[in-house]
């Protein structure tokens, strides 16, 4: 069965998959030094960093649906943000990582921009068709 850009339904969720423990592993190592650059700057980027990195899952997880109709969209967003908590409450039992509000939210804004992005999309590709 052929799903979203040609490829099969289960190739989409294992990229999403694929995405995930990547994301779950980046999130288990140490913040990252920089020499040269403040340590706050850094920690501030990186929290910012959250938003394309929970657009890119959720659009995975739309492409895995094969379909961008609302329900599909809400459930895509639904377990992107879910992931996102699960990611945090990971990091409260890291050493030198913590567990942050303000990265759940950045997970959700990323999430919830892949949604409106989609919504667009969707609908001009239903408005052609009509």
């Amino acid at each position: 069965m052929k799903g979203t850009f040609g490829l099969p339904r289960y190739i989409w969720l294992i990229l999403a998959g694929l995405f995930m423990a990547l994301v779950l592993y980046s999130s288990t190592q140490p913040t990252p030094q920089v020499s040269g650059i403040s340590q706050s700057f850094v920690d501030h980027m990186l929290n910012y960093a959250h938003i394309p990195i929970y657009s890119v899952l959720t659009f995975l997880l739309l492409f895995s649906f094969c379909s961008f109709d609302f329900r599909r969209q809400i459930a895509a967003f639904v377990v992107a943000v879910l992931f996102g908590i699960l990611n945090e409450w990971v990091q409260q039992y890291i050493p030198g990582r913590s567990c942050s509000v303000d990265d759940v939210l950045n997970n959700a804004l990323g999430a919830l921009l892949a949604i409106v992005i989609a919504q667009v999309f969707y609908k001009k590709s239903i408005e052609t068709l009509v």
